[in-house]
């Protein structure tokens, strides 16, 4: 049934944001403000934050930048994730209106919806939290209490979920009620 397969590309859609990718695009990043802290090792983003992977974009009001102190390990998660450019930070958090807009595998655009978004690399881990999240999906989403993606092993725990399945026209005539 297609509304099966519609929760199945939903579920997968939250999987690709943070995917690998055989393609390696450079990564820009822009906002209004940045400050870096030597004394802390942090990097500030203010206002207006917008990060361009390939054809996935991250926008928030403000973005924080964590990196290690030592870069002695922590950096082969990078790597498998082919984010070689992209090394020595130890956590990201985006912090505000969190918007981040893809293309899946179907060429659908998804995006997924937050207040907060963490990216744990000792971990692998991404943690979006606040809003609800909602990852959406064409018509579909799913809106939970939080979203927590493994990186490594390409899996989504969606805490409290809500599944919505908005049936195309010819799905709904097909329906007795």
């Amino acid at each position: 049934m297609k509304l099966k397969a519609s929760v199945f590309i939903l579920l997968c859609a939250a999987l690709s944001l943070f995917a690998k990718e055989d393609e390696k695009s450079d990564v820009t990043i822009n906002s209004d403000e940045l400050k870096y802290s030597f004394e802390e090792n942090t990097a500030y983003l203010r206002g207006h934050v917008v990060v361009t992977d390939g054809e996935r974009k991250l926008t928030t009001d403000n973005a924080t930048v964590y990196f290690e102190d030592d870069k002695k390990g922590g950096d082969q998660a990078v790597e498998e994730l082919g984010l070689k450019g992209v090394d020595g930070f130890s956590r990201v958090v985006a912090v505000g209106n969190v918007h981040v807009v893809f293309n899946d595998q179907t060429n659908t655009k998804t995006e997924v919806i937050a207040d907060r978004g963490i990216w744990e690399k000792a971990q692998n881990k991404v943690i979006m939290t606040g809003g609800p999240p909602i990852v959406r999906n064409g018509s579909n989403y799913i809106r939970c209490r939080r979203l927590t993606v493994d990186l490594l092993k390409a899996k989504c725990d969606f805490e409290s979920p809500e599944i919505i399945l908005t049936p195309s026209s010819e799905d709904k005539e097909k329906f007795l009620f």
